[in-house]
């Protein structure tokens, strides 16, 4: 599996950790390639491409998780409406 593969995968499973250490490496290893002249502008060009990927989808899933928290503060709120929250004091 390629470098650009596997941190779309790591990006897909929410492991940012990972991807970003990946990510590093790889952009380490094409600054390394160029360098020696193994490399040519495609490798920036696909580089940055990678990186706008990865940028897109950190912000799905951001969008995605702020949902998620808007849906789970939506049912609390009803839940404590309706008592079925977290013990209420009576004054």
């Amino acid at each position: 599996m390629t470098a650009p593969d596997e941190i779309r995968n790591a990006m897909q499973v929410g492991d940012f950790v990972r991807a970003a250490r990946r990510f590093e490496e790889h952009t380490r290893s094409v600054c390394a390639a160029l360098r020696s002249g193994a490399a040519d502008a495609n490798a920036i060009k696909d580089t940055r491409t990678l990186l706008e990927w990865c940028r897109m989808a950190a912000l799905a899933w951001r969008a995605h998780l702020a949902g998620r928290l808007r849906m789970i503060e939506a049912q609390a709120y009803v839940a404590h409406a309706y008592g079925e929250g977290p013990a209420r004091r009576r004054s």
